[in-house]
């Protein structure tokens, strides 16, 4: 009972950080394309100035494109880490748990040896 407690005592120490680590994940900071109104006369200046306009939005559109796509590879290698981590970990507390249960069976073997032993 003993080891299973301090087994999830263990477990839970890991999670607090975790939990805590994703919560303060930082969002990207990425900035919005501004939003593209139509002109509403139709000389050739404001059809000009709306071109303008076009290009310059479509430049923010591919750098936001880039930048969430930068902050997505980012967040996945991150994730990545974590699980590692976290397999790594796991495989700590199994083989320590394992150790633990086979120590403990051993004490009862013996205790049933030496019982049985008893007239």
């Amino acid at each position: 009972m003993q080891n299973h407690v301090r087994l999830w005592a263990v477990l839970l120490a890991m999670a607090a950080p975790l939990a805590a680590r994703a919560a303060d994940y930082a969002d990207p900071a990425c900035v919005k394309p501004t939003k593209l109104v139509a002109p509403s006369a139709t000389d050739s200046d404001a059809v000009l100035a709306y071109n303008n306009k076009v290009r310059r939005y479509n430049r923010q559109v591919t750098e936001y494109s880039a930048c969430l796509k930068a902050y997505v590879e980012k967040a996945n290698a991150d994730i990545k880490a974590v699980q590692d981590n976290a397999n790594v970990e796991m495989a700590r507390i199994r083989d320590t748990a394992n150790s633990d249960i086979k120590q403990i069976e051993a004490k009862i073997r013996d205790a049933m040896a030496a019982s049985n032993s008893q007239p």
